[in-house]
């Protein structure tokens, strides 16, 4: 049984267009709000516009031992800071009875089993409380957190995070473990100690038309809806088969035979030639699918829902932290509206003596969030995962 934990957060935010200033920025707002408290571990997240490595340097020089992962994204949100596409958010955990450690491989895409052997090995005996994950986009998604699933066996812990991002450009994601700065990777961060964790998904995307069968896939690859290739089935609800318009229209995968659960697949790659479409994770031949579409509310809705998911879970009597982990599409939907994802995130929080629960989080190219119980976690698409860490 781990030591109880008095978890202490510090969060820095910084939106310069100068890498060195911004970092150092987002040192000092964090370091004061944790008080005096030595930090175990970092989450850095990230514009794809700034020097990564530069970035690293300056927050493990303050804090050699600090185990740091983290990844660019699509945008970065916080209570400290408000929404920007292009800055630097540190979030530092630290606390009484608190350990962490980073893990990390590379070359996700070659071999997707190995990667996850190499990162799962390094982390300690001990079950994690909580293990943060952010990786590439660069392969099934779904199977990676599979095998991280079979990877730690009894030591199985909440996988919680999301799938790094750039500006819809879909090729300059990157990830951090340590002061490396890599591409096509995976990295964990397992925090451990006795504290309270809890999680809420949601999406606001619905079923449009419709139910179909996947008549032929390969993970995550889909060749054939019904009696139309891939392609033919979307240009059939929806104009274009570009990818950058499609990343908004989710497939909607349902989860049994029968019911009306499902979660949500978004393209990554189309193949017009072929025929294909490549999802961010599986879509199974035989499995229910339907089109979708929003509205911009429903988006809104969809974070409300996520954060009441996760009070209604939480089980201790002080959240100390706030998570978003939401979908790079939402952020596209919303617009100019963006910002208001934050403030109903941030409503949506309980206030007390000390103030509002602190927020943090990023736009990503997707979610990951436990699913049933010994299931694993599951990649999510479209939604808002929140977590909430605390005591």
């Amino acid at each position: 049984m781990d030591p109880s934990c008095e978890l202490r957060v510090g969060l820095g935010h910084s939106a310069d267009i100068d890498g060195r200033a911004a970092v150092r920025a987002a040192l000092e707002n964090a370091e004061r709000e944790l008080g005096g408290v030595e930090p175990v571990a970092g989450v850095i997240l990230a514009s794809v516009e700034y020097e990564h490595g530069q970035i690293l340097k300056a927050v493990l020089e303050r804090w050699p031992d600090l185990q740091v992962t983290g990844g660019t994204t699509d945008g970065e949100l916080s209570s400290v800071g408000g929404f920007h596409p292009d800055s630097v958010l540190l979030i530092l955990f630290g606390g009484e009875g608190l350990s962490a450690r980073a893990a990390s491989s590379e070359n996700l895409s070659a071999d997707p089993d190995a990667a996850v052997r190499h990162a799962v090995g390094q982390l300690d005996e001990r079950r994690p409380q909580l293990l943060l994950s952010i990786f590439a986009p660069s392969s099934n998604a779904s199977h990676v957190l599979n095998r991280i699933h079979a990877g730690l066996g009894e030591r199985g812990a909440p996988v919680v995070g999301g799938l790094t991002g750039d500006h819809r450009d879909f090729e300059q994601m990157k990830e951090f473990v340590g002061s490396e700065v890599r591409t096509d990777s995976l990295t964990l961060l397992a925090l451990y100690g006795d504290f309270e964790v809890s999680w809420g998904v949601s999406s606001g995307w619905f079923p449009l038309g419709e139910e179909q069968r996947v008549t032929h896939s390969e993970g995550n690859v889909v060749y054939r809806i019904g009696e139309r290739t891939a392609v033919e089935a979307y240009k059939h609800y929806y104009s274009s088969a570009e990818n950058v318009s499609l990343s908004e229209y989710p497939l909607a995968l349902y989860t049994n035979e029968e019911g009306d659960e499902h979660i949500m697949r978004a393209v990554l790659a189309s193949d017009v030639e072929a025929g294909t479409l490549t999802f961010a994770g599986e879509v199974p031949t035989g499995s229910r699918v339907c089109m979708t579409e929003v509205l911009e509310q429903g988006v809104l809705d969809g974070t409300r829902q996520s954060i009441q998911e996760a009070l209604e879970n939480y089980s201790g009597t002080a959240p100390r932290l706030a998570m978003l982990f939401s979908c790079a599409a939402r952020q596209w939907v919303l617009g100019g509206q963006t910002e208001a994802e934050l403030e109903i995130a941030r409503a949506a929080l309980p206030s007390g003596a000390s103030g509002s629960v602190p927020l943090a989080g990023f736009y990503c190219f997707g979610e990951i969030v436990p699913g049933e119980v010994g299931s694993g976690s599951e990649l999510h698409n479209e939604t808002c995962v929140s977590l909430l860490l605390g005591n």
